[in-house]
């Protein structure tokens, strides 16, 4: 540590210290220490420092940086070794190696690897997911169809297909009149697939009265107007309200649609015998098990015996609701447990 005595005219001479460091002025001559003898001599703590000085703290009560604290008009020059105080550069940072054009190559391929596995199950599991909701919506369509009936005696049917299953002695498919038909396959009509005769329509109608709806969403009126079809003005059915055709829900032409954005098919026991015959199931190639046998897929059997081979395929209950499945496809030459008809989603399966 370098000292420097406010007053330059003070005596100074030479001594040494026990350790052998020769000091002339006040001043080490390596340069490290200047010692003024006056400034030597001021009392440090109770004790004078006179040369030789005395080793370790114990013999003063302060240290010089503490009296250079309490203004002892001492200007301090150097407290350290000179190379001490510089600034040393910090140390230049190592370059990163980069990546190379084939390690970039394996880690892409990696990924595409992952990928590959992945995505298949995921898509899986989604087809999984939605299937599972269209089995929920078709059984919450027939509890709320059976709650109606029980509340009002009857199924929520227009004089029109009541009419148009009288004439013809069949039951009523709520199909895809006034839709675009399922891909690949002739439009779903009552009672017979393809053939238009009479009265046809779609879900919406049942929606109507199951929703007590007045007007659909695009502010058409519906069959329900003044809750005609639902006087004691109660929603049999929770199902969400959405602004587009092709997406699940209801849509703002009134068609309740799958996950899939197809609408339901709903056939209803409209001639009261307590078996149900749809417009699309009804075919012998689409549900028999054995040409000539009155056994059908799915539970379906051909009510007319003498016939077997006819197409009267019917199911034993009222109500049957189905969807055209994560494809959205049917086809009436072919059996109902392959090809496109075998993702359907079917209430009696």
């Amino acid at each position: 540590m370098v000292v420097k005595p406010q007053a330059s005219a003070l005596g100074s001479r030479s001594f040494s210290t026990p350790s052998g460091v020769v000091f002339e002025n006040g001043l080490d001559r390596r340069g490290a220490t200047r010692l003024d003898q006056t400034f030597l001599a001021q009392p440090c703590g109770g004790h004078r420092l006179q040369p030789p000085f005395p080793q370790g703290r114990e013999n003063c009560g302060s240290t010089w940086l503490e009296r250079l604290a309490l203004k002892s008009q001492v200007t301090v020059l150097s407290t350290f070794p000179l190379d001490l105080m510089k600034n040393r550069s910090p140390r230049s940072p190592q370059p990163r190696r980069a990546f190379t054009l084939i390690e970039l190559l394996v880690v892409i391929a990696i990924i595409a690897i992952l990928a590959a596995m992945l995505l298949p199950a995921l898509s899986r599991a989604k087809r999984a997911a939605q299937v599972k909701m269209a089995e929920t919506q078709i059984g919450q369509i027939k509890t709320a169809l059976t709650e109606y009936e029980s509340h009002y005696s009857q199924f929520p049917a227009t004089r029109g297909a009541m009419d148009a299953a009288l004439k013809t002695g069949d039951d009523f498919t709520y199909g895809t009149a006034g839709l675009a038909p399922f891909l690949s396959s002739s439009p779903v009509f009552s009672p017979v697939l393809g053939v238009s005769s009479g009265y046809q329509t779609n879900n919406a109608e049942i929606m109507a009265a199951l929703l007590d709806l007045e007007a659909y969403g695009n502010g058409m009126p519906t069959i329900n107007k003044d809750h005609v079809k639902n006087p004691q003005r109660t929603a049999f059915l929770n199902a969400i309200s959405v602004n587009a055709t092709n997406v699940n829900g209801v849509g703002p032409d009134g068609v309740y649609r799958d996950p899939w954005g197809q609408p339901y098919i709903i056939s209803i026991d409209l001639n009261g015998d307590g078996k149900c015959r749809d417009a699309f199931y009804r075919r012998a190639i689409v549900s028999r098990v054995q040409s000539g046998q009155p056994g059908g897929l799915f539970g379906l059997y051909n009510a007319d015996k003498a016939n077997p081979g006819s197409d009267t395929f019917e199911f034993n209950g009222s109500l049957m609701v189905w969807s055209a499945g994560p494809d959205k496809m049917i086809d009436p030459m072919v059996s109902a447990n392959v090809g496109v008809n075998k993702d359907n989603v079917l209430s009696w399966k």
